[in-house]
């Protein structure tokens, strides 16, 4: 998962309004990707390119499937450091490290994505000042 999605479950302040999720199949992985939109009923967008495949969904929101995201090589460039994270009770996705979202963004030709990268910068930082903080000692 990259993508606002993405920096939002890392903790960046980011307002979610557009409902659009972007993930990075392998490409060995993109006919499970469209064999799971046709389970969840979704549309295919027609304007999506070699690189990205949307499609709407039932509720309203879209995925975006983006085997090259800007900045990157693809699914095993960004899965070298995602991170595993729990969405819900026995639910986990594979999200793209803060690092790499960031440079994701930073690449990407959307203005909305390059405004984010800010935010992002100041939420790696939380999470490196969280970090250095040393733990309390236990009595």
């Amino acid at each position: 998962m990259i993508g606002d999605v993405a920096g939002a479950l890392h903790g960046s302040p980011v307002m979610l309004g557009a409902r659009t999720l972007h993930v990075v199949p392998a490409e060995t992985a993109l006919g499970r990707v469209e064999q799971s939109t046709r389970r969840l009923d979704a549309k295919p967008i027609a304007e999506g390119t070699a690189q990205t495949q949307r499609w709407t969904l039932s509720t309203g929101g879209e995925l975006h499937a983006t085997l090259l995201p800007p900045g990157t090589r693809g699914y095993r460039d960004l899965a070298r450091d995602a991170e595993t994270m729990q969405i819900a009770p026995g639910t986990s996705v594979r999200v793209a490290s803060l690092l790499d979202v960031i440079r994701i963004a930073k690449a990407s030709p959307d203005a909305g994505a390059r405004a984010s990268v800010p935010a992002l910068w100041a939420t790696l930082e939380m999470h490196r000042r969280q970090a250095a903080e040393p733990t309390p000692a236990r009595t």
